[in-house]
């Protein structure tokens, strides 16, 4: 027998893979275009999920920065309202005070520097109050000084503390929503 022969059997050999082929492959053709159509949908919910957080996202900043705007509105009040309460007192307390020496320039000099401090020395001295002799040994700091400075620290503690109270404030009323934990997906 020759290899000649063997021609008609290739032939239907080929013709048998060649038609069997397609019918073989036509579940993983099934397969793959199932595959592509769950793709798809998956890309349209994280599309639509991407959409849904950003809207959520720009609607969490939106309502950040008007609660921001209605606390830097209100601290301007407030500060604004301190300084006239505080220029009010500070008329009061020269009308109230009078002048008498209360800190000397040792003292003044132990408190310059201190924590929060800087007392400044008068240029040309204190004035005596009418009917006490004039101040000797230097610069002093009067009952007027003092209570100037106790005004000034005042407004500077109150600004101090309507601001943290509006920190406060607008923190606690932008506080992320808290969040489902990640979990596994589902086999």
């Amino acid at each position: 027998m020759s290899w000649l022969s063997l021609i008609p059997y290739l032939v239907a050999a080929g013709i048998a893979a060649a038609s069997t082929w397609p019918l073989a492959r036509a579940p993983l053709q099934t397969r793959v275009a199932e595959l592509r159509e769950e793709n798809a949908d998956l890309r349209g919910a994280n599309a639509e999920t991407a959409r849904l957080a950003a809207l959520a996202a720009a609607r969490t900043l939106q309502q950040a920065q008007q609660t921001g705007e209605a606390a830097s509105q209100r601290l301007a009040a407030a500060l604004t309202a301190n300084a006239q309460l505080t220029q009010e007192k500070r008329h009061a307390i020269k009308a109230s005070t009078d002048g008498r020496a209360c800190l000397s320039e040792r003292a003044l000099r132990v408190l310059n520097g201190a924590p929060g401090l800087t007392v400044a020395a008068p240029a040309a001295g204190v004035p005596a109050p009418p009917g006490q002799p004039a101040a000797t040994g230097g610069a002093v700091a009067t009952d007027t000084d003092v209570a100037s400075w106790a005004l000034g620290a005042g407004q500077q503690y109150e600004a101090c503390r309507q601001q943290l109270g509006e920190l406060i404030t607008w923190i606690n009323a932008n506080q992320p929503a808290p969040q489902e934990p990640l979990r596994e997906p589902a086999k």
